[in-house]
């Protein structure tokens, strides 16, 4: 059986977006998901979407917060993950059906500690998957040689957070710092460091809805 892959999605005032995106999760061919919708605290209505959701599909787990922030509200959810793997969405953004697949199969391939795909940013309901043809089809890194990787031409496939599927153990060592902005510049660096295998794809299945 594959392995246990969490999602964790966190939530604040993103009514409009949020069935897209979880709807995206939903549509995985990789199955084997746990869902962790976190509510931060948010004023609209996207708690109670959260529960119908949670309600529709036993993988989805939903937990609510007071409102904490970006970082507070994905560290709930690496608190809360069970599975050997984690990937974090933000819930304004969605995916490729075959996100997950492709991510986790990247892991398996190189023995990897965390694989990355690649972002399109887009400013519609649908997107243009492609293929980033300004890298190589497939790469191995170092945990080091992906920090280095930081200061050269991997920079936007390697900042975030999101579009990544990392061994659980390395997402809890290094909470993501709460209050502070650019959170993800403060710790994509130390997942990397404390990796010793880094795998990177030039698939674009990640959509950056460019809000």
């Amino acid at each position: 059986m594959d392995a246990l892959v969490s999602l964790i999605i966190p939530v604040y005032k993103v009514e409009a977006y949020l069935e897209r995106c979880v709807r995206s999760v939903l549509a995985q061919t990789y199955q084997n998901l746990e869902i962790i919708l976190v509510d931060d605290g948010s004023p609209d209505r996207c708690g109670e979407i959260c529960d119908r959701f949670a309600q529709e599909d036993p993988r989805v787990r939903v937990y609510h917060k007071a409102n904490g922030g970006l970082s507070d509200a994905r560290n709930c959810g690496v608190e809360h993950a069970h599975g050997a793997f984690i990937s974090f969405i933000d819930s304004d953004d969605y995916v490729a059906p075959n996100y997950v697949e492709y991510l986790f199969d990247l892991l398996m391939k190189y023995r990897a500690d965390i694989s990355c795909c690649c972002m399109v940013k887009t400013t519609e309901n649908t997107s243009a998957y492609g293929i980033n043809h300004s890298i190589p089809n497939e790469q191995l890194l170092t945990g080091k040689e992906a920090c280095r990787a930081l200061f050269g031409n991997l920079y936007d496939v390697l900042v975030t957070a999101a579009g990544n599927l990392y061994k659980r153990e390395i997402a809890q060592k290094y909470p993501f710092p709460v209050g502070r902005k650019h959170e993800d510049e403060a710790t994509t660096c130390k997942f990397y460091y404390a990796a010793d295998r880094v795998a990177v794809g030039n698939q674009c299945l990640y959509a950056y809805y460019q809000n």
